[in-house]
């Protein structure tokens, strides 16, 4: 059968030996693009993340409808079950896209490994053929004409050079796409190996995410004592710093002056609205109550201190070898606290300027009818370059 294959091409215009040897090489690059076809996991995967992104807009859509009604104890904790779900949901979610995404980049490396064979194959038999015309051009029709046998087979050689010198052209040119191909596809895997990279990171973030949310909901319980009366206490406490923090962006203060970053502009206190010591915090082993209400404004908006603080562009206002935060940012509590471990009673841990700045004092308009000090928070606030301010709130009384 194979014997009768070249009579059967040449009978159809594909004859010749080199455009045989052309078909063998396209084959073998053809088989080096084809998909590898995805294995039963990964498509068990595939199947798995769409159930997950069903699952996550349902969630997302009972998210959003708990944000829109009443203010209750027991619609927050629903809300809260349902964001740490929604969060568990995209952890999954972007584990098994990274999982998906390993498939890939082993798919990608095994074709590119195939095409980078067939590159080299096919530039070895192209230096060969270049060796060959280089040999053959060396001689001119004449030489060829004298060391033919025959006038017919001087001119069958001569055409015969004149193809091989344009399929030469050819082959070139295909060498040239084959490579740009290899390096599209080396393109392609970078970009996947990125993402991977990317979704690592996203999932540690969620990680975090989720534990905060847990905390949260174990806190809001702790100090609401699971009573509605208690929750709308908090509500109220939330509100009225929410104002008193408005007031101190807008209010002047007296001066402190110039800080550097790290400077001390401040001592930890409890004023203002703030729990007494018999609401603890769980699982910390302290009381809740004394804490920096540390705010961070840009341009007026307030936004979430902690990635400021862990990407280095603010520095810690405490001691974080020692404190630690017993309260995160959200739409309900605009701020980060951060507490030392020990009695809320003493007052001897320092607050520090996080940037370089000038620094206010300043002491609530805002009355708080269950707080310390007449029930006026006082604050420290530092205004920073480009639009950044920075409160400390619940400070000390200035000796």
């Amino acid at each position: 059968m194979f014997r009768k294959l070249p009579k059967v091409l040449r009978s159809i215009g594909l004859g010749g030996p080199i455009l045989l040897l052309k078909i063998f090489f396209f084959a073998i690059f053809l088989l080096s693009l084809v998909s590898i076809a995805p294995s039963p996991t990964q498509a068990g995967l595939y199947d798995q993340l769409l159930d997950l992104q069903r699952q996550i807009k349902q969630y997302e859509d009972t998210v959003k409808q708990l944000q829109g009604k009443e203010k209750s104890l027991k619609n927050e904790i629903a809300y809260y079950d349902n964001q740490i779900y929604l969060t568990q949901l995209e952890i999954q979610a972007k584990e098994t896209e990274i999982e998906l995404l390993a498939g890939d980049i082993g798919n990608l490396s095994t074709r590119l490994e195939r095409i980078a064979s067939f590159l080299e194959f096919q530039e070895r038999i192209f230096v060969v053929r270049a060796r060959s015309a280089y040999i053959s051009d060396q001689l001119s029709s004449f030489d060829i004409v004298l060391g033919a046998e025959s006038l017919d087979g001087a001119i069958r050689r001569i055409r015969y050079l004149r193809v091989l010198e344009e399929q030469d052209r050819e082959a070139l040119e295909e060498m040239k796409e084959t490579r740009a191909g290899f390096n599209d596809q080396k393109t392609v895997l970078e970009g996947k190996k990125s993402d991977v990279e990317r979704l690592k990171a996203e999932v540690e973030a969620k990680k975090a995410s989720l534990e905060r949310q847990r905390a949260d909901r174990a806190y809001l319980l702790v100090v609401t004592r699971n009573s509605e009366e208690q929750y709308q206490r908090l509500l109220e406490q939330q509100r009225i710093e929410f104002a008193a923090i408005q007031a101190a962006l807008a209010a002047q203060g007296s001066p402190i002056g110039p800080v550097s970053r790290g400077q001390v502009i401040g001592w930890e206190g409890n004023t203002g609205c703030v729990w007494s010591a018999e609401y603890g915090y769980n699982p910390q082993p302290w009381p809740y109550g004394s804490h920096t209400h540390f705010v961070v404004a840009i341009n007026g908006a307030l936004v979430d201190p902690l990635p400021y603080l862990q990407n280095g562009t603010l520095a810690w206002p405490a001691d974080m070898s020692s404190a630690v935060i017993t309260g995160y940012y959200s739409s309900s509590h605009r701020a980060l606290d951060i507490a030392y471990p020990r009695s809320f009673s003493q007052y001897a841990r320092p607050i520090f300027a996080p940037e370089s700045g000038n620094a206010y004092r300043g002491q609530d308009s805002v009355y708080c009818s269950w707080g310390n000090n007449g029930g006026r928070a006082y604050w420290v606030k530092v205004i920073h370059n480009n639009g950044l301010v920075t409160i400390s709130y619940h400070v000390q009384p200035p000796q």
